[in-house]
């Protein structure tokens, strides 16, 4: 073996230490968000696990998985997704557009699947929805 393996090996050792990246369980449950306009907030019970920030110009296929806390479950088992239109102050007619898709899985499987848009102008909360988790 040379130096370069031997280097190389140790960067991928010492890689894997500080870019590790949560993974799902078998009967673990995350969301996978495709598309988000304006901005998602994720609920366990009442302590909020994930806010987005705002997503502009509705990006599709986002990509953007939200793994959902074992912990989190034994304090409570009902999850809530809020999809928020418009930007901080905005009124009603300032954001036609809103929208959101995601799908919930446990484990691998689909649990959830939800894909709503609208034009009507609408800011503050336009979607929520629960989930109570088994």
């Amino acid at each position: 073996m040379n130096l370069t393996s031997i280097l190389f090996i140790s960067y991928l050792s010492l890689s894997s230490l500080f870019t590790s990246t949560p993974e799902a369980t078998r009967e673990s449950y995350h969301l996978e968000f495709e598309r988000i306009d304006n901005r998602v907030e994720v609920w366990v019970g009442d302590s909020l696990i994930y806010n987005s920030g705002i997503v502009r110009q509705n990006p599709k296929d986002l990509g953007i998985k939200v793994y959902i806390d074992d912990l989190l479950l034994e304090e409570s088992n009902e999850l809530t997704v809020k999809l928020i239109n418009g930007l901080d102050g905005a009124k009603d007619g300032d954001d036609i557009h809103w929208e959101v898709k995601y799908i919930l899985f446990k484990g691998e499987k689909l649990y959830e699947y939800l894909w709503e848009e609208a034009d009507d102008g609408r800011v503050g909360v336009v979607i929520e929805e629960t989930y109570i988790l088994e």
